[in-house]
């Protein structure tokens, strides 16, 4: 009924380290600006980081299960058509998590992080 697709599971992992670093740099900008609330934090992870998270984690789980033993199933929705998806959505998040803490490490260290290529 499963089959496990390693590489799926480790970009996953991957962007989870990603949003985690994300979000302890941000808590540090937060510190040194002098902004910083712990009353807001839980608003934050619940609003902006928990509904990414989840999606992905069921997208990847979804990306796992072999479709034919779904008696439903009529070809249109197979498990490459959601590893492709959790691919995507993995790697557009992935992409936004990099330029918020390249942000984040210029703001923290004043170092110059390049963002784009020209």
């Amino acid at each position: 009924m499963f089959i496990v697709n390693c590489a799926l599971i480790y970009g996953l992992l991957a962007v989870l380290g990603l949003i985690c670093l994300n979000v302890v740099l941000g808590v540090a900008v937060a510190l040194v600006q002098g902004t910083f609330s712990w009353r807001k934090l839980p608003q934050f992870l619940e609003a902006d980081i928990l509904p990414y998270g989840l999606s992905l984690a069921a997208l990847v789980g979804a990306a796992q299960i072999n479709m034919s033993f779904l008696a439903a199933n009529t070809g249109t929705v197979t498990r490459d058509t959601l590893t492709v998806i959790a691919w995507a959505a993995m790697g557009s998040y992935a992409a936004r998590m990099l330029q918020e803490i390249a942000q984040k490490v210029r703001t923290l260290f004043g170092i110059d992080v390049p963002t784009s290529a020209r």
